[in-house]
């Protein structure tokens, strides 16, 4: 039996929505969202598990959205799906957030296939992150994510690239159309990372490691000069 063919479950805590999915084959089963709560992450795990008629113990492998985003929230994701793939002995498998989002902006509106695309995010009080990204009917490719300080020129930055605004953007910087794609994108994002996951598998793609598995963070909380500096990953839900 593929890995395709047995129940995969998607998590992504990059955003200002928590975000979870179950799903077979392609199809997302059950979804749940939630906003940012990583004391509730389990627990909605559980009831979209329950939803789609599975356990943990039927899961056959995890998808993760490895951001950009919150660096909090990316460790929270991360964390718990190397846990579990680690527990329940299953495949992992990161994908980054960006990517599912832009992914999930495709299918809401197919008109964007083939146009560039600008992803903006906000990193901490006044900064963004800023992903430009391109997606055929098949797969999105994301160039690397830039960091914009509060006085960077967004006009400039994107471009003529079809702007995507994801979660809390200053509505000076993005118009109304720019936060429906972006509402759009993370509403199917958990839905988009298990599409991607199964793409993947279903061309021979390796599954990843839950021992090597890292965020890609971008910018660091001030003070914290690494991502690992003071934090260790333990193989233990409690």
């Amino acid at each position: 039996m593929s890995a395709a063919s047995e129940p995969w479950l998607a998590i992504d805590t990059a955003t200002d929505v928590t975000t979870v999915a179950v799903g077979v084959g392609g199809s997302a089963l059950a979804i749940g969202r939630a906003s940012r709560t990583a004391a509730g992450l389990l627990d909605m795990i559980d009831r979209s598990l329950a939803q789609a008629a599975y356990d943990r113990r039927d899961l056959r492998g995890v998808v993760v959205g490895t951001g950009p985003g919150s660096f909090t929230g990316l460790r929270v994701g991360t964390a718990t799906a190397k846990t579990m793939a680690h527990e329940l002995d299953i495949a992992i498998l990161g994908v980054p957030t960006a990517e599912g989002l832009a992914r999930a902006a495709v299918t809401y509106d197919v008109g964007l296939i083939d146009r560039p695309l600008a992803l903006l995010m906000p990193a901490g009080a006044r900064d963004h992150y800023l992903t430009r990204l391109g997606c055929t009917a098949d797969e999105c490719v994301a160039d690397p994510t830039e960091l914009l300080p509060p006085d960077a020129d967004m006009a400039s930055a994107v471009g003529g690239a079809v702007l995507i605004a994801i979660g809390a953007i200053d509505p000076a910087l993005s118009g109304p159309d720019a936060r429906v794609r972006g509402e759009a994108a993370v509403d199917g994002l958990a839905a988009a990372l298990l599409a991607i996951c199964f793409s993947r598998l279903g061309q021979g793609g390796p599954a990843g490691d839950a021992a090597t598995l890292v965020p890609d963070y971008v910018a660091l909380p001030r003070g914290l000069l690494s991502a690992d500096q003071g934090m260790g990953w333990s193989p233990d839900l409690r």
